[in-house]
């Protein structure tokens, strides 16, 4: 996939690490049972040469690639509580040294 996207996107470390990361969280079954189903209810044939240049497809891809991009931009909170935690830690220990 990588290499697919390459002109458009660079050849980058953080490139194929974002690439590796999105295609690791997309669960392939489900997509595949719900574009098989969504090709089903159409009447069109599950299998063959026009997958490659399905629609429906590519919709799909798009739609849940979107999705695990917005999951993985959402930023995290635990680094700020962390971090906060460690700030009372330190003043009530500069406290009890300072008594």
């Amino acid at each position: 996939m990588s290499k697919q996207l390459a002109p458009v996107l660079g050849e980058g470390r953080a490139v194929r690490s974002v690439v590796a990361f999105v295609l690791n969280r997309l669960p392939m079954s489900e997509m595949l049972a719900e574009w098989q189903q969504g090709r089903a209810e159409h009447g069109e044939p599950v299998a063959g040469e026009g997958a490659a240049q399905d629609p429906a497809l590519r919709a799909l891809l798009t739609r849940r690639i979107n999705e695990t991009l917005q999951e993985m931009s959402t930023p995290s909170r635990k680094p700020l509580y962390i971090a906060l935690g460690a700030h009372a830690a330190l003043l009530g220990v500069g406290l009890w040294l300072v008594n």
